[in-house]
């Protein structure tokens, strides 16, 4: 993930600010998420996926307005509720915006304080885990944890728990507590 000072967009991202009236939660509108995401798997893995994160949601220990972080198709869905409103920054090869209601500005030209930096403990469903991005520099000095040849977006430091601090690949680390 790229550091993001304030609310901004790039080419390969979409974002956009949702009033806080619209839905109820973040878990609301992360529900929404899953339903209508795109990955580059096949049917059945995303069924699998989308199982798993739906789940995970219904069974949430935590505030049903934490951050929370989704897998898109190219690009990382975030999505933080701050100031009273949803702020959602995802891939722009889908129209996730388009399904919603209470959008109030797309295309990341408000700055109005929300950062998606990596310091941000953010929860993923599919994991159901906190984990917090780390820069660039970072995930390429920390590419070898994984083996495996997955991506460096994999890599991130894990917020909560026994295992607080320790940089893994979130791919490798959910396979073996499945």
């Amino acid at each position: 993930m790229k550091i993001r000072n304030g609310f901004v967009s790039n080419s390969s991202s979409s974002s956009f600010i949702i009033s806080g009236s619209a839905y109820k939660s973040v878990s609301e509108l992360a529900s929404i998420r899953i339903k209508l995401r795109d990955l580059d798997n096949n049917e059945s893995e995303i069924d699998h996926i989308t199982r798993i994160e739906e789940r995970n949601l219904k069974n949430l220990k935590y505030s049903k307005d934490i951050p929370m972080a989704f897998d898109s198709c190219n690009y990382e869905t975030y999505i933080v509720k701050q100031n009273g409103k949803y702020y959602v920054n995802t891939c722009n090869n889908h129209r996730f915006h388009n399904d919603l209601i209470g959008i109030e500005c797309h295309g990341g030209g408000s700055d109005e304080g929300v950062s998606f930096e990596e310091h941000i403990p953010f929860f993923w469903p599919r994991y159901n885990q906190f984990y917090i991005e780390l820069d660039w520099s970072l995930k390429n000095k920390y590419r070898n944890v994984c083996k495996n040849g997955h991506f460096y977006d994999n890599i991130k430091r894990i917020a909560i728990g026994k295992k607080k601090g320790k940089i893994v690949c979130v791919e490798c680390e959910y396979r073996d507590e499945k």
